[in-house]
Formats: structure tokens, C-alpha cells, sequence
């Protein structure tokens, strides 16, 4: 059996500091950043980043939070201004939906891009997407996210555990050399979700089966 795994645009999502600096002075931030990228919702686990947020600004003052993507979930209503509320509350920056054309821009400019997920990930496409911009990744153990996100590229934490989550956030943030470490392990393990590659792979187990 051999599977073929979702594509990621490498050509898109790529290392560019040039956009990350850009971004950083438009939205004026000046502190190491924590990203989250999707919805906002339970599902994905956005209270436990919060919660693992408030923790970390018990302890320390160096980070900032920033937060891209819809609020709710899968058609159920939410209310937004409770959202918005919630993430100004821990010092965050809510950015809303960002457009496509801006997207890689946006996780070029995290130190460490976090993907909290309660229920229900398949896949994680916005964890590549992070790895690909050669960002470390700290992922839930929930579902395709054990996958996609190895250990050596960022860390990751017990469903819905936002003290273990903030411990990992903090080990990336300082200890340089693991964060770069876990890096350059990000974009190696993006590689392999390139559709270019996943094309290739998919052609050539066609010549095999004709």
C-alpha cells in the first residue's frame, strides 16, 4: 500500500523574511510571536491556546500572541466579539481571514506557529503550510496532526492540555539552537507534501500499475 498525502504550493509557502519584516511593522509588532492559523473555535482548540497564552504572560513579557482566521465552526454560530474579546484579554492580535495572497506572508512572521486541535483534524494543512515557511510547529496529538508534525519539528502536547502546551511554546522560545534545530526539520519534513513530489509519486505508481 502506498499513500499519497494533500499537497502544499512549496512555491507559495516558503522561508521570506523580507515579507515577515514587512508584516511585522504594518501590524506593529515587536515582540517574539506565537501564531495560530484557522478557525476560531473548541474544535481547534483556540481556548487552549489562550489558556496556554495567559500562562505564559504570568511568567514573562517577550511574546505576543496573533491569531488569523474565521471565527466558528462548521456552521455553528459563535459570537465573534466574544472571540475578540477573549484574545485582546491575553494581549493577542486578531488579524480575521487573511487573503490567500497574504497567507504565507502571515506565518513568516511567527517564531513558533501553534496548532492546538480538540477533535477531528485529518489532516492539519495549515501545519505544513507553517513547516514549509520553515517555522517550528507545536501540534495536539489529535489525529493527522501526529502525523505531519514529527517531534523534531517543533513539539507537541496532550489534547486540550494547555499547561504542557505552554512548555512547549517557552522550550522553543529559549533554546535558540533547538528552535533553529527544529526548523530546518520543518522544512526538510514539508518537502515530502511539495505536490510536485506527491505528482511525480502518483505518476510514476500509474507506469507501474500500466
Amino acid at each position: 500500500m502506498k499513500v499519497l498525502f494533500n499537497g502544499v504550493n512549496t512555491e507559495q509557502f516558503k522561508p521570506d523574511p523580507a515579507a515577515a519584516a514587512c508584516e511585522r511593522r504594518e501590524i506593529g509588532l515587536d515582540r517574539r510571536v506565537v501564531l495560530y492559523v484557522g478557525r476560531v473555535c473548541n474544535q481547534k482548540g483556540s481556548d487552549v491556546l489562550l489558556e496556554a497564552i495567559k500562562t505564559l504572560n504570568e511568567r514573562r513579557s517577550d511574546l505576543q500572541l496573533v491569531i488569523a482566521g474565521p471565527i466558528g465552526q462548521f456552521g455553528t454560530k459563535a459570537d465573534p466579539d466574544r472571540w475578540v474579546e477573549r484574545i485582546k484579554g491575553v494581549g493577542g492580535v486578531y488579524l480575521g481571514a487573511v487573503e490567500e495572497s497574504r497567507l504565507a506572508a502571515i506565518y513568516n512572521l511567527a517564531d513558533v506557529f501553534v496548532m492546538p486541535t480538540r477533535i477531528a483534524e485529518m489532516f492539519g494543512m495549515a501545519a505544513v503550510e507553517a513547516q514549509a515557511c520553515g517555522k517550528p510547529v507545536v501540534a495536539s496529538d489529535c489525529g493527522g496532526l501526529q502525523e505531519v508534525v514529527p517531534t523534531n519539528c517543533g513539539g507537541r502536547f496532550p489534547v486540550g492540555n494547555a499547561v504542557k502546551l505552554a512548555s512547549e511554546i517557552e522550550r522553543l522560545m529559549d533554546d535558540a539552537n533547538y528552535r533553529t534545530s527544529c526548523s530546518a526539520n520543518a522544512l526538510r519534513n514539508a518537502a515530502q507534501y511539495d505536490w510536485n513530489f506527491i505528482c511525480n509519486t502518483l505518476d510514476g505508481l500509474y507506469n507501474t500499475i500500466i
